[in-house]
């Protein structure tokens, strides 16, 4: 937060809160919205639930999330692999060109 959201050409200054906000609370609000919808999930379709031909059930939304991850996984590290040593290098912020300050 302090190396990369902390710059000059930044307007809004990012302090503590949003810290807290990006790794607890909304974390775990999300939590509790997914495992609230799964039993939801579950008491609407008590007999097949688990059933993944079951278009509104919990196992399609489990499989569909699963191999959309797995899409993303693997999209992500080739991505990753073609620009890792073009713009950013681990450490330092990549400098803004002029046109965009």
């Amino acid at each position: 937060r302090i190396t990369f959201l902390h710059q000059p050409e930044n307007e809004w200054k990012m302090g503590r809160w949003w810290s807290v906000c990006a790794g607890w609370i909304a974390p775990i609000m999300t939590a509790i919205m997914i495992l609230w919808w799964m039993a939801q999930s579950i008491a609407w379709f008590p007999d097949d639930w688990w059933d993944p031909s079951n278009l509104d059930g919990l196992a399609t939304v489990v499989l569909q999330t699963v191999l959309l991850l797995a899409l993303l996984l693997v999209t992500n590290r080739s991505v990753a692999r073609s620009i890792k040593r073009k713009y950013f290098n681990g450490k330092d912020f990549p400098e803004i060109p002029e046109e965009y300050r």
